[in-house]
Parts: structure tokens; C-alpha cells; sequence
């Protein structure tokens, strides 16, 4: 039987880092309507229109489907369809650093391979250690980064690109 491609520790190190980053974007995001194309996208997802060229299809679809999964969220008792969209982003935005660190610790163990000479003083374990902690690292270096952050606790389309 085959290898798998991605394994348990690999696995470990994703969903750990998406945990992570979703957590602390879900505490600092943004309650309500911010600056920048926060009032327009949020008024296009709600009502499934088209904000500004080039209309961003999917994130609109995406985040109207956010928006019916979180309907009950209110702001001051009113209801709040931008925490919705904002969720999404920290979502998109967690996804990402995620996904960075499963290919980080994939990657690493190749190059472990690659670079080490004396394998035979390298166990198992302790490879799964390193490229592990190293996916973990590379994830969240990316989702603590001002450019990240910023992006995945307002409503912007960014996180999603990424």
C-alpha cells in the first residue's frame, strides 16, 4: 500500500494553525461596518450584488452564505450582517495560514531528506517534531503579520485571494 502524501502530523500542524489564527482574528474583529469598501461589499454580499469592477462573484456568494449561517448575530439588538462578512475573512484569512503550514511541514519533511547526509541519526519522531513546529511557525508568522491581520478582521476580499 502506497504512502500517504500528507500525514497525521501534517495534519496536525494545519488544523492547529487554523485554530489558532481563527481564534485570535474572532476576538479583534471588527463589530460592525469599518472604513475602506467595508459598507459597499457588506451591502453587496447582504443583498447579493456587485460591488465595485470586478465584482468578486465568489466572495459575494461566499459571504451571503455566512450571512444566513450567522443571521442571529445582532449588534446594540439590531441585526448585523457585517459581522458575518467580517467572520469570513478571519475565516478565508485562518483557511490560509492553514493550508501554509500543511505544505510547510509536507515540504520540510522532503527537504529533511534532501539535506540530511546522516539520516540514520534522525528518527521518525523527531522528524515529524521539526516539520511540524516549522508548519505550525510559517502559519502563524503569516497569520500574526500586519498584512494579514488587517485584511482578515474587516469585510475585504483579500484573505480569500490568498
Amino acid at each position: 500500500m502506497p504512502e500517504k502524501f500528507f500525514r497525521k502530523t501534517d495534519w496536525v500542524s494545519c488544523w492547529t494553525t487554523f485554530v489558532i489564527a481563527l481564534i485570535a482574528y474572532a476576538l479583534t474583529l471588527q463589530p460592525t461596518v469599518g472604513l475602506e469598501d467595508s459598507g459597499e461589499l457588506i451591502v453587496a454580499s447582504d443583498y447579493l450584488g456587485v460591488p465595485h469592477p470586478p465584482g468578486y462573484p465568489s466572495w459575494t456568494l461566499l459571504t451571503w452564505f455566512f450571512q444566513r449561517i450567522f443571521n442571529f448575530v445582532t449588534y446594540h439588538g439590531q441585526p448585523n450582517p457585517a459581522w458575518a462578512v467580517n467572520f469570513f475573512s478571519a475565516f478565508a484569512g485562518a483557511a490560509a495560514c492553514g493550508t501554509i503550514a500543511l505544505l510547510i511541514s509536507r515540504s520540510g519533511r522532503d527537504l529533511f531528506f534532501g539535506l540530511t547526509k546522516n539520516r540514520e541519526t534522525l528518527t521518525e519522531k523527531s522528524i515529524n517534531i521539526y516539520t511540524a513546529v516549522a508548519g505550525v511557525v510559517g502559519g502563524l508568522l503569516l497569520a500574526f503579520g500586519q498584512g494579514m491581520w488587517s485584511q482578515s478582521v474587516i469585510a475585504e476580499v483579500y484573505t480569500l485571494n490568498v
